[in-house]
């Protein structure tokens, strides 16, 4: 984002992260434009553009992922516009969301995001002769991915599975290199679930097993819905348990969310956990894997410490994931498998029997990081005494 004056030199430069940033909502789309900026206050339908001008900029316009925001872009592709600007109250733009809606992939225009107090320095600019240039990374493709599952046969088959999962994906990094490590959303889940693989390998339980470790939660639960559409085993009956954010360090207790339609069972895990001294709470929203399951009829909620504050930022490291969080949710855990006839003793005392052996306490993947085709996984093992 820079202003360009007569002489063609710029002669302002906006820092990216810090002034500006693409936004990928709508039909965003990589590119640069230069030229004069037409500003509102809201703008609405492309009938309130007068002039030629290459870029818009505006307080209020149709914005997010979904089909008002796609014809919304693409009107004013069609009116000759190049690029609009979301004027915005000051905000951390080191702040990534890839979620795209799989049935809109036309291309538009450059959609980026700045302040309010930046769209009036450039109004100055403009008036003073300038001219505006933007440029935006967005790149928008498909791209194939890949589920990662396993399973433990149960003894009896007519027995429904039971379904342990978490997603391994994250939001990735900028385009100036930024990482976004994604420690608490959610390589937190996704070490929750080895760790549960690994303490119950050895079981041989009467009904199956499946653990799924999900890829496309963050661009919509992709993952998820194909597994429930295209399941292993038979899911009829089955019952889910997602981990998703668990071990904040903010004092808060553990939520069991879910959606419509597993009412019923969210409360029973939740009343489970509580005539165990287990406090939560329960929330419904379709915001996790658990959303996959229960639109398709199938029980299931996700064990998730409810603190957003410093997701899909690169503050999202180590730093926040508490280890006394993490093991009240295996305390949960446990009390929903032991109610299931599974595991001989509870999980978490069986944690505690192997770190005091090991003096090693749950193997935790800190960073997850994912790019189109790859995935970088870094484990760190925290000493602990016991």
């Amino acid at each position: 984002l820079n202003v360009i004056n007569k002489d063609k030199k710029v002669i302002k430069k906006y820092e990216y992260g810090k002034d500006f940033k693409e936004c990928t909502y709508g039909a965003s789309s990589s590119g640069k434009a230069a030229g004069n900026a037409e500003f509102f206050d809201s703008l609405y339908s492309s009938s309130q553009i007068k002039s030629n001008s290459p870029i818009i900029i505006t307080k209020k316009a149709p914005f997010g992922e979904n089909k008002d925001s796609y014809d919304f872009d693409l009107s004013l592709k069609n009116a000759g516009v190049k690029a609009l600007i979301y004027s915005w109250q000051e905000s951390n733009f080191r702040f990534r969301s890839p979620y795209k809606n799989q049935e809109f992939k036309d291309d538009g225009i450059i959609k980026i995001i700045t302040s309010n107090s930046i769209c009036e320095e450039i109004k100055k600019y403009i008036n003073e002769g300038n001219i505006l240039e933007v440029s935006s990374p967005v790149q928008v493709k498909s791209t194939a991915a890949k589920n990662v599952i396993a399973k433990i046969e149960g003894k009896n088959p007519s027995l429904p599975p039971l379904v342990l999962s978490a997603h391994f994906d994250h939001v990735g990094f900028d385009a100036d290199g930024i990482i976004y490590p994604g420690a608490f959303d959610n390589a937190s889940g996704t070490g929750f679930l080895l760790e549960c693989a690994r303490i119950l390998k050895d079981e041989s339980p009467e009904r199956t097993i499946i653990f799924a470790a999900f890829n496309g939660e963050e661009e919509g639960l992709i993952g998820s819905k194909y597994f429930v559409e295209n399941p292993p085993v038979s899911l009829k009956d089955a019952e889910c348990i997602n981990f998703d954010m668990v071990g904040s360090k903010s004092d808060i207790p553990l939520t069991v969310l879910s959606d419509k339609g597993s009412e019923s069972f969210t409360s029973d895990v939740s009343k489970l956990l509580r005539s165990n001294s287990i406090e939560n709470e329960t929330l419904y929203e379709a915001n996790s894997d658990h959303a996959s399951f229960c639109e398709n009829h199938i029980n299931a909620v996700t064990f998730i410490h409810n603190d957003p504050m410093k997701i899909h930022t690169p503050e999202d490291n180590i730093d926040n994931i508490s280890e006394e969080q993490i093991e009240k949710t295996y305390n949960a855990l446990s009390t929903y498998l032991s109610s299931r006839n599974i595991g001989n003793t509870p999980v978490a005392a069986r944690i505690t029997y192997e770190t005091s052996n090991n003096n090693t306490l749950i193997s935790i993947i800190i960073i997850v990081l994912a790019s189109s085709s790859v995935i970088y996984i870094y484990r760190k093992k925290i000493k602990k005494t016991v």
